[in-house]
């Protein structure tokens, strides 16, 4: 299973630009951050506006088709891309958050301090600190390269895929954007794009004007 390299089938080529979009805000994002996991937490006033903000955006990119997480924050901040961009819009159950298990529904304060030891080996060990009943990381990120190999094909127009926070840090691990100690220094905010143009040497990030700043460590 490949866990910090550019999928098998991407290397060597030329792929269409690849926008990995967060799911407009929730009232599970915003004012307090809670896990939210594979809860079904709708957007709210906030998201639905940033899902606006960001389909006008990205109206003109050309988009072939938006892929989207069945969850329903990914879905309506998807339906608004594609009626903009006139692209089919599409759910792939890849693109799912990670189950954080016990924790979901609770803030991050809360499990930092009711299971400190818990709460550290989930941030210091990408792979081995899963929360409990949750999912590894290392099933998100071999399904997520699944999902790459199929969806992004060379020869095709440009792809979104709106989905989570998980699952773009997973993409950046993945494409070589960001090593796998990198995964949660990466904070892509709800309503931003990442855009992922890959060549025959690798991939690489592109940064615009609605894009959040991406570190490399």
């Amino acid at each position: 299973m490949r866990t910090g390299a550019v999928p098998a089938a991407t290397l060597g080529r030329v792929r269409p630009p690849l926008l990995l979009v967060r799911h407009g805000a929730t009232p599970w994002t915003d004012p307090v951050r809670l896990y939210q996991g594979r809860v079904d937490v709708p957007l709210s006033e906030l998201g639905r506006a940033q899902a606006e903000g960001i389909a006008a955006a990205l109206r003109d990119e050309g988009l072939e088709a938006v892929w989207h997480s069945p969850l329903s924050r990914a879905r309506e901040t998807a339906e608004a891309i594609a009626t903009a961009a006139g692209a089919p819009c599409r759910a792939d159950d890849r693109l799912r958050e990670l189950c954080f298990g016990s924790w979901e529904g609770r803030s991050h304060e809360d499990v930092r301090t009711s299971d400190p030891t818990a709460h550290d080996r989930h941030y210091g060990d990408v792979l081995g600190g899963t929360p409990p009943g949750g999912e590894p990381v290392a099933s998100l990120l071999g399904r997520l390269a699944d999902f790459l190999d199929e969806r992004w094909v060379e020869g095709a127009g440009a792809i979104a895929a709106v989905t989570h926070e998980g699952v773009i840090r997973a993409a950046a691990v993945l494409l070589g954007l960001v090593p796998l100690e990198g995964f949660y220094r990466l904070l892509p905010p709800p309503g931003s794009a990442l855009e992922v143009l890959a060549g025959a040497n690798g991939c690489a990030s592109r940064g615009r004007e609605f894009l959040p700043n991406i570190p490399h460590e």
